[in-house]
């Protein structure tokens, strides 16, 4: 639900559908071949509203896309492939604000990510097998932080991390 009460509803290939719960109306967004600044695809794995009202929708294939209620176009974060201030990979299944603003992306396959809206600059977090400080897998579910500050990623077959944002 985002500021304004409009519910929106992610789904498996038919972009989002906006529930007006004033008057039980539906729109429907959807990617567009052609327009640039559409959905970047019809598959979403979450919808997340930060606090300063942006919506963001993580898509399978897609990156992140932003919405602005101020904005009627979309805002694309994408994989570029040898780019290392992108996404670490196409497909992002979870995005989580923290209190300073920073956003992380739990990836489907490149690690969790995170990204300084002010800066635009992406940082990253991936399993290494010859480092066990680093993450256990690379398909980040979920997050939450805790009030110590530290980050906990469930992860897909690689149990729960926490990551000392202090320490890294």
């Amino acid at each position: 639900q985002d500021q304004n009460g409009d519910i929106f509803i992610g789904t498996d290939g038919q972009g989002i559908n906006v529930l007006d719960p004033k008057d039980d109306s539906f729109t429907y967004i959807q990617s567009s071949l052609l327009d640039p600044s559409s959905l970047s695809s019809d598959a979403i794995y979450q919808i997340y509203e930060d606090n300063s009202g942006v919506i963001w929708v993580s898509t399978f294939r897609g990156g992140v896309n932003t919405y602005s209620p101020f904005r009627t176009k979309f805002r694309h974060y994408k994989q570029i492939p040898y780019e290392n201030n992108s996404l670490s990979f196409a497909s992002v299944i979870d995005v989580y604000e923290t209190p300073d603003g920073l956003v992380w992306i739990g990836t489907d396959g490149g690690g969790l990510d995170q990204l300084n809206p002010a800066t635009g600059q992406f940082s990253h977090f991936k399993h290494d097998p010859n480092d066990a400080t680093s993450m256990s897998t690379n398909v980040a579910i979920a997050m939450e932080e805790d009030s110590r500050g530290d980050l906990w990623i469930g992860t897909y077959a690689g149990g729960v991390n926490r990551l000392n944002r202090q320490t890294g």
